[in-house]
């Protein structure tokens, strides 16, 4: 499954990452995820290649950064990819969330949006612990990388490419008494 998509987003430029984790940082599950499965997945089956210090590669990695501190960290006043002055979080054009909102609804709902995939994964029945039992267990890895940036910082468009595999069949629960649909 490839879903491309475009997003915007606004940062403060953070520079390289050279400190390590806190280790009084609040995770999730009480330590920091294990992402080496993504990271090798990513590296066979990107269709990029960006250097690492080009505007694409910084991108790719503040992302894929924000993502893990944004599925993990449990305050987000310990995520370093945000300005947490100016952090709003928007999907085509919709209203803005701030990283309170986004761990209230769950990430996978915010950037699902609210009307969800109906008849398939509706977004209101779905709180952060389910979505993300859902799609973590769906699919092992689910990698995310720059095809393209629009524009120049502190405000970029980027089109991107999001994929992992599914086994099959795969069966997706279905409303709250969670009887489950197959996908061929």
């Amino acid at each position: 499954m490839v879903r491309s998509h475009a997003l915007s987003f606004s940062c403060q430029w953070l520079g390289r990452w050279t400190n390590p984790l806190p280790p009084d940082a609040k995770w999730r599950y009480k330590k920091a995820p294990d992402y080496d499965l993504t990271n090798a997945t990513f590296e066979t089956t990107k269709s990029t290649d960006w250097a690492p210090d080009s505007l694409e590669g910084l991108i790719q990695n503040l992302v894929k950064n924000w993502e893990k501190e944004a599925s993990y960290k449990v305050d987000p006043k310990e995520w370093r990819t945000i300005s947490q002055e100016s952090y709003s979080f928007h999907i085509n054009g919709g209203p803005g969330m701030s990283a309170d909102d986004m761990l209230q609804v769950g990430t996978y709902n915010a950037l699902i949006g609210e009307a969800g995939i109906k008849g398939v994964y509706e977004t209101k029945e779905m709180d952060f612990s389910k979505s993300h039992k859902l799609f973590k267990g769906a699919m092992k890895t689910f990698n995310w990388e720059v095809i393209e940036v629009l524009g120049a910082p502190p405000k970029v468009s980027v089109k991107w490419r999001h994929w992992g595999m599914l086994p099959f069949p795969f069966h997706f629960p279905r409303r709250q008494n969670l009887t489950k649909q197959q996908v061929p």
